[in-house]
């Protein structure tokens, strides 16, 4: 449905955000006014196909952060849905002038364009974004749309641009004139680029820019031979763009991607930059908040290099020796002592925070550089690196009490044993997520009470599991599984790491 003034909104398609919008609705003038603005770029940034937490996107609406509660993900484009009719409904209530953030009413933009107003509401449909704007002078508010707003609609439906605007309007003796012209400009100053010639026709003629764009580049595809622009190339495609990205992740440079592709390095550098802001924009940063992240020399305190790595008073046990060697080296490393396990804690829920931090602050598509993104992927990998560690840490602690679970506490090397291990892997992973540093109870004893309870759960479903295990499964096979989990958690990595610091200096 379009949206008209005289028809109920439709239900909001996300049920946390149709519960958040009545005290988004009960807040003030100035305030709304600044709910919608940033509502508004959280739908031109968001990746339909991704997947975001609920407070993520109350922050970045609200510019609070505040934990809701709420575990569940939601849909890219089920918020974007509904994002632009949380903007309808704050718009009704908010007074936004026209003219504001370059917003223009309806009609305008049907003149500028060359399009009817029917089909900007097909445009509203497909997920053109809109806001309720208030004439100066006074009166009943108006459906009207921002530049950003067209632009983003564009970018991602060029197909519908290049079908409606304006092409019908102009009479075969106007288009003809219109690029003969465009080809003179581009013979006196050949540095312009199509848009440029465009923005020059469109202030000598008084037609929308759009149109004349789309204008040039129909008549480029449709006559190559007499194109204008015939160096100029059609958008990089997402296939594209992920197969330039493998390339120069494996060390190709962005002379030889451009080169290649025949486009020059700078649109090479931007396809590849929007695709790691995408990719940062779809990743998962929760994290466990302490009141020392926000003190004034947090950054100091805990971006400073770890501290090494402290032996246990009690070693581990040794691995079963059927283990593949790399497995027994990951199980074999020795856990860090509690001060300097805690520390780690804190560290890596920093640097989580801090990446979400810096994420939520990069500027729009066309401000943004490459060192904001960088800063970014930074803190990922930091907190990345520390992560790996505390998963090593947490593996004594569950071998030891695996073992602790078969009959007659014997050590033993079984299929029965691996099981255990597997079932008590991801609980690892979800304690290492959630245990929070700054309490008092040990990490230790955090992660026993989970384990022991997912443990019962796996016996009681399986009172013999030495006998069903054996059965199911060979050892061996059973041990090759668990060495999957460990190199997907990069612990081969950190075992290399533990053991060169341990070497003795010659």
């Amino acid at each position: 449905m379009s949206p008209r003034s005289s028809q109920p909104d439709p239900p909001l398609r996300c049920a946390p955000l149709a519960a958040l919008l009545p005290a988004w609705l009960a807040l003030p003038d100035d305030r709304r006014a600044e709910l919608i603005r940033r509502a508004e770029q959280l739908h031109d940034t968001m990746d339909p196909a991704g997947t975001f937490p609920v407070d993520y996107v109350a922050f970045r609406v609200t510019g609070y952060r505040r934990d809701y509660g709420d575990p569940s993900l939601l849909v890219g484009d089920a918020v974007k849905h509904d994002l632009r009719w949380v903007i309808d409904a704050l718009g009704r209530v908010t007074p936004l002038p026209i003219d504001e953030d370059g917003s223009r009413a309806v009609d305008d933009w049907s003149m500028r364009l060359n399009v009817n107003s029917r089909t900007l509401r097909r445009w509203r449909d497909r997920g053109l974004r809109w806001r309720w704007l208030a004439p100066r002078g006074g009166g009943r508010r108006r459906i009207g749309h921002t530049v950003g707003a067209i632009e983003h609609f564009r970018d991602e439906h060029p197909e519908l641009f290049e079908h409606a605007v304006g092409f019908s309007q102009i009479d075969d003796a106007t288009r003809a004139e219109l690029i003969e012209q465009a080809r003179q400009i581009k013979s006196r100053q050949p540095g312009r680029s199509l848009s440029e010639v465009a923005q020059h026709l469109a202030e000598a003629s008084g037609r929308g820019h759009e149109t004349l764009r789309q204008l040039l580049e129909k008549h480029d595809q449709q006559d190559p031979d007499a194109a204008i622009f015939p160096d100029r190339r059609r958008p990089l495609t997402a296939q594209q763009t992920r197969h330039l990205a493998r390339r120069h992740r494996a060390g190709a440079s962005l002379a030889t991607l451009a080169a290649d592709s025949g486009r020059s390095t700078a649109i090479i550098h931007r396809a590849l930059l929007d695709r790691r802001v995408r990719a940062l924009r779809r990743l998962r940063l929760p994290f466990v908040d302490s009141a020392l992240f926000h003190r004034p020399d947090a950054a100091e305190v805990f971006l400073r290099a770890s501290p090494p790595a402290v032996p246990a008073e009690h070693p581990p046990s040794s691995p079963p020796e059927h283990w593949p060697a790399a497995l027994r080296a990951v199980f074999a490393v020795p856990a860090p002592g509690p001060d300097a396990l805690r520390s780690r804690f804190l560290t890596f829920n920093f640097l989580k925070s801090s990446a979400a931090e810096l994420r939520d602050a990069l500027p729009p598509k066309r401000e943004l550089r490459t060192r904001d993104v960088a800063a970014v992927e930074q803190r990922v990998q930091q907190a990345s690196r520390v992560k790996r560690h505390l998963i090593a840490a947490g593996l004594p602690e569950l071998l030891s009490l695996a073992r602790r679970q078969l009959p007659g506490h014997e050590p033993s090397g079984d299929a029965a044993l691996v099981r255990l291990l597997l079932a008590g892997w991801p609980v690892l992973l979800a304690a290492v997520e959630s245990y929070n540093a700054s309490g008092n109870v040990p990490f230790h004893r955090y992660f026993r009470n989970r384990l022991l309870q997912r443990f019962a759960i796996v016996q009681e479903a399986d009172p013999t599991p030495a006998r069903q295990a054996q059965r199911r499964d060979t050892p061996e096979r059973l041990a090759e599984a668990l060495l999957g989990h460990v190199r997907d958690a990069g612990l081969l990595v950190t075992t290399l790491t533990i053991s060169e610091a341990s070497k003795p200096s010659p």
